[in-house]
């Protein structure tokens, strides 16, 4: 899995200010009126005791470095953030995938006939040197289902998409892989961390736009 330094806060604070700027600016008129008024759409940043809690109800986990830093800066994001996705979880109310929503998991295996026409069969038997590519090259097919039950959800299920942390995969700096995942997509969007899938969720917002 590639290495990529974490995030400073200053990292986040930057990322997430021209983001709110952004979503204020253009979808005005899809967002809470108490939220447009207060110009900030995020939340005060959790506290490392909340941060904590969260870890031991997760059963006495560590949270990836990228994601427990946006934490600190911003605990949750309310209103829309992208197209698809319009809130991020606050520490309580983080959970995994298979507890809130296990119908994702279980309808995870249908694959409509038209994919296959447009996309090829879908496959499961993905090698490392086929799986861990990500960026322009990554094919969204090459995915591995088995990792879904395992997953943490890191949004809400906005326009039939969510974001996902996989803890199945992590780096040598303790970065666990992102998912983008919708019932829409054929395969999922992944990323080597929250930051990077933050990153690119962004700049792919803001130029369609």
């Amino acid at each position: 899995m590639n290495e990529q330094a974490s995030p400073t806060p200053q990292d986040w604070k930057d990322l997430m200010t021209e983001w709110n700027q952004t979503i204020i600016k253009k979808l005005v008129d899809r967002l809470p009126p108490e939220s447009v008024q207060r110009g900030w759409l995020g939340n005060a940043g959790a506290t490392e005791a909340e941060i904590t809690q969260l870890e031991n109800r997760l059963g006495n986990i560590k949270l990836p470095p990228s994601y427990r830093t946006f934490l600190e800066f911003t605990n949750g994001w309310n209103g829309r953030l992208t197209k698809y996705i319009y809130e991020l979880w606050s520490t309580t109310q983080i959970e995994w995938l298979k507890d809130r929503h296990p119908s994702i998991i279980e309808d995870a295996d249908y694959y409509p006939p038209e994919w296959v026409t447009l996309f090829g069969p879908q496959v499961r038997d993905i090698p490392d040197e086929e799986y861990f590519v990500y960026g322009p090259e990554q094919k969204f097919l090459s995915l591995r289902l088995d990792y879904l039950p395992g997953m943490l959800e890191a949004s809400n299920e906005g326009n039939m998409a969510i974001f996902l942390l996989n803890p199945k995969i992590v780096s040598q700096s303790g970065e666990w892989e992102a998912w983008f995942w919708a019932s829409w997509l054929p395969g999922a969007q992944r990323y080597p961390s929250f930051w990077k899938m933050m990153t690119e969720q962004f700049r792919d917002f803001t130029n369609n736009l």
